[in-house]
């Protein structure tokens, strides 16, 4: 599908490989993430799958 996946999770980063193999955007282990500190480095990865997402469709469109 056209939709993007960011996976955020409890399971351990073990996962990360075969999620991302399966079409995931990104992958975040909650606990390596410290959401309490900011969420600087989940906004900044769901700003560039968003910018990738937009690129695709423009570019789609102008092949058109």
């Amino acid at each position: 599908m056209d939709i993007p996946v960011i996976v955020l999770t409890s399971l351990s980063q073990k996962n990360e490989e075969k999620l991302l193999s399966e079409g995931a955007a990104a992958y975040f282990e909650k606990s390596t993430l410290e959401l309490d500190k900011g969420s600087d480095r989940l906004a900044a990865t769901v700003e560039t799958v968003l910018g990738r997402t937009s690129r695709q469709k423009k570019s789609a469109h102008s092949s058109s």
